[in-house]
């Protein structure tokens, strides 16, 4: 059985349409992050990906559960956990506020066709990191230590959590 997971407004942290800077990672860790949401239209210069993995930071160990998706707009990407839950973000376009309720329902109506015998249900960025998180569904996730660079974003998510980077050697 798998259950998919269509979030209300609730994300641990989503940033679309930039990704940030793996040196960030640790930082979110001590502030209780354990997901990210990325995403971004079609952008030219995507990162080399998968739209599920663990975002490792090999000098400090420390990792968050990331989503990366270029739909933008759509809940045709859905990121499915190797336990099978899955979640399905259907983004707005960029500040236009929340879509039209026929919408949400075009939306289960395709998932349900997709994903026959799932259960479709509203939920939270919150429950499906969760899942995410249990160690045994980690374990199984891709993992990626390359940067997915964006400065601008990174200074951003700090600024918004009130932490710093000191440069030490």
């Amino acid at each position: 059985m798998c259950a998919i997971h269509v979030p209300l407004l609730r994300p641990p942290i989503s940033l679309h349409p930039t990704p940030t800077q793996r040196a960030a990672i640790p930082l979110l860790n001590k502030r209780g992050i354990n997901g990210l949401s990325f995403g971004a239209g079609t952008p030219p210069g995507k990162p080399d990906t998968p739209p599920l993995f663990l975002w490792r930071d090999l000098a400090s160990g420390a990792e968050v559960v990331t989503t990366y998706e270029t739909a933008y707009g759509t809940a045709s990407t859905v990121f499915v956990l190797p336990n099978g839950v899955a979640l399905a973000a259907a983004w707005n376009g960029d500040n236009t506020g929340p879509g039209p309720s026929d919408n949400l329902k075009s939306d289960y109506d395709m998932l349900r066709k997709r994903f026959p015998g799932a259960k479709i249900m509203s939920s939270t960025f919150d429950d499906f990191f969760e899942v995410a998180n249990q160690p045994e569904v980690k374990a199984l996730l891709p993992v990626v230590t390359a940067e997915i660079e964006d400065v601008c974003a990174c200074c951003s998510i700090l600024r918004d959590l009130n932490l710093t980077i000191s440069n030490t050697t």
